[in-house]
């Protein structure tokens, strides 16, 4: 099955930055493109790590080494400090909204630190971010407008990716509550 850990927006909070997203007009360039996909508000999420295929023996054992990570962390609050683009603004592939947050940076390290010592290979360095759009090609933006927005995180989850042609449906698995 193939698994990520998240740190999950509230369905309010989902649609609180999906208004905020359309008052400032911010993916109506983007929309203008061909080859793009539009990210389901429904779908925002921070991964921190992408698993992969994983059996459902890993997942037990892993779900227990991340239960010790939960009682190191209280809810804390996560800033959504402007827009940002990967690779970068002039060959983008994606628009994402940048997180800042000291404890999500700590939160992640930690759980990177279990999944690596467990035998899982990432392939990238966290980097707290909602992706809000997909280009198939890159495309070169001129500008990207700022937005804030604040939310309160209190866990993070253990996730399951089905790809379709529709899309990615995701299901949670576990959630990790902290204490």
């Amino acid at each position: 099955m193939r698994t990520f850990i998240s740190v999950n927006l509230s369905d309010d909070e989902k649609v609180v930055l999906s208004k905020r997203i359309n008052k400032f007009h911010i993916l109506d360039y983007a929309k203008t493109q061909t080859k793009v996909k539009i990210i389901d508000p429904v779908n925002y999420h921070i991964t921190i790590a992408f698993l992969g295929t994983v059996s459902k023996n890993q997942i037990n054992f892993l779900k227990k080494e991340l239960e010790f990570v939960v009682h190191n962390f209280k809810p804390f609050l996560c800033n959504i400090k402007g827009l940002g683009a990967f690779p970068n603004i002039k060959a983008a592939r994606l628009i994402f909204l940048n997180i800042d947050s000291s404890e999500l940076q700590e939160l992640a390290k930690q759980i990177r630190k279990i999944v690596v010592k467990k035998g899982f290979k990432l392939d990238f360095k966290f980097s707290a971010h909602i992706t809000i759009a997909r280009f198939k090609d890159k495309i070169e933006l001129n500008d990207l407008d700022n937005i804030t927005v604040s939310f309160t995180t209190d866990s993070f989850f253990l996730m399951q990716s089905i790809l379709t042609n529709a899309g990615p449906v995701y299901s949670k698995l576990e959630k990790f509550q902290f204490a």
